[in-house]
């Protein structure tokens, strides 16, 4: 459909650049993909980016590729994000008030209050999430707007990543000719699309295994309330297997 919105993902990795180009719905409640592609990735270690050049090439490489092979340019990309450096952190707030109808400003008041106590200057707020939610002395609420209430407080999680780890990285990707509209988990992306709402609600843990890192995120009432990235991935299998059993990376590689 004409009026359908067509958005391009980006994760770079490092082992692999990812492109996914994908329609959704006006409505946001279909996703169709339309084209994937996978590039080999230069330039980056651990996450890190270590040869500016070299990375923005390879991106502009995939990129040029996608183009050609859709019949069309590209200049927004939404950004995944995983890293050692990622922290997962978690903290109380209350706010107090004449007896009035909760609503959503009171919801976004209490987690810019409990982000002024927690978050680091040299932070970038990922995610976040608010749960334990209680008007006054109530039970947990799922939905506590259009409660009565003279108070409301919760538990407030807060997903970040350091501005210097970031910051290279969206140059980069500036310099390969895409501008970055908005940033994302993958951990909680590959949450989403793989697993089902009775799974996020009863309490789960996805782990999911990359070229150079491993994503962590616990679920629980359909909340993300715990998220970590690790330095471990495929490649330290393939290293660990290949000495083991002294067969040769290239060879692994293939299955």
């Amino acid at each position: 459909m004409r009026d359908n919105i067509t958005k391009l993902a980006l994760d770079v990795g490092n082992g692999k650049i990812k492109f996914i180009l994908g329609e959704l719905s006006t409505e946001g409640l279909k996703l169709r993909v339309l084209d994937y592609l996978e590039v080999s990735s230069e330039g980056i270690k651990r996450s890190v980016v270590e040869d500016p050049d070299l990375l923005s090439a390879s991106i502009a490489k995939g990129l040029k590729e996608l183009e050609q092979r859709n019949g069309r340019e590209f200049e927004v990309v939404s950004l995944g994000v995983s890293s050692d450096r990622i922290t997962s952190k978690t903290d109380h707030g209350c706010i107090e008030f004449n007896e009035k109808e909760i609503t959503a400003q009171d919801m976004y008041n209490l987690i810019e209050l409990v982000k002024g106590n927690i978050l680091k200057e040299d932070e970038i707020v990922i995610e976040q999430e608010a749960y334990n939610v209680r008007v006054n002395s109530s039970g947990i609420l799922k939905n506590p707007i259009g409660q009565i209430g003279k108070s409301i407080q919760g538990d407030v999680h807060l997903i970040t990543i350091k501005k210097d780890q970031l910051d290279p990285l969206i140059e980069v990707i500036n310099n390969a000719g895409l501008e970055v509209e908005d940033i994302f988990l993958n951990a909680s992306a590959s949450a989403k699309s793989t697993l089902e709402y009775e799974d996020r609600q009863m309490g789960v843990a996805l782990i999911d295994i990359g070229e150079g890192v491993t994503d962590i995120a616990i679920y629980k009432n359909d909340k993300i309330i715990y998220t970590k990235s690790l330095s471990i991935g495929g490649m330290h299998f393939v290293n660990d297997i290949s000495y083991l059993l002294k067969i040769p990376k290239k060879k692994l590689k293939r299955f």
